[in-house]
This record gives C-alpha cells, structure tokens and sequence, in this order.
C-alpha cells in the first residue's frame, strides 16, 4: 500500500502509530528527529512515501523547520502536523505551510486513520 513516515521524538506515539496504521496494510517508517525525517526520505525516496505525520517539538531540528524544509524540497509531499504544544499563532503559521491537517495531541487513532485515508486517496473514507 505505501509507506507513512511517523517523526515524534515520543517512541510511545511512534509505537502507536506503528501498530495501528500497520494494520492498516503501510509500512510504517519511524524517526525521532528532524534530521532523521530528512534521512529517511533520502534513503526512501520521496516518492516511494505517500504521507508523513510531523510532531512540532522535537530535539535538534525542530518540527517548524523539518517543515519548511519538507514544504520547500518536496511540496508534494502530503504533511499532518501533530502537536501537543500548538498555539494558535503556530496553528496559523503551520496551515499557512499547505499541510493536510494540524493535530492537537492527545488525539483519537481512528480519528487519524480517518485524516490519513482521505490525505492518500483524497474522496474516499
């Protein structure tokens, strides 16, 4: 089915989403870092990633800028931001990046099931 890119520096919240969207039929690809998330891309191949889910705080490169990285290098490439720490000037700042969807943390798995279905094949639920 294609592979999703979890980057929270939580290993709980990468755990979760690995059973969970790995039911599903993806592959779940992991990072804990900004710079790993890059990494990973690199090695994969853009195109072989059909969504990546983006926590904002992280250490080293910060989710902000793994974003403006991601949203100038690879524009196609669709983002939900996932954050337990957003204001709404960062919620503005972050939809004003053409991500999919902003997630305020705690959230509902199959409510994210739900986001990550209709980011991948937009129409169908």
């Amino acid at each position: 089915m294609g592979k999703i890119l979890v980057v929270d520096d939580d290993f709980i919240i990468r755990d979760l989403f690995e059973r969970a969207l790995g039911r599903e039929g993806y592959e779940i690809l992991t990072a804990d870092t900004g710079e790993k998330c890059l990494e990973v891309i690199a090695k994969e191949g853009v195109e072989n990633i059909k969504l990546v889910f983006l926590d904002l705080k992280m250490p080293g490169i910060g989710g902000m800028s793994t974003l403006r990285v991601l949203k100038s290098c690879y524009d196609k490439l669709p983002v939900i931001v996932i954050s337990a720490y957003g204001n709404l000037p960062t919620q503005i700042e972050v939809v004003k990046k053409n991500v999919v969807q902003y997630i305020s943390k705690p959230f509902d798995i199959e409510y994210i099931k739900i986001i990550m279905r209709n980011a991948i094949t937009p129409g169908i639920q």
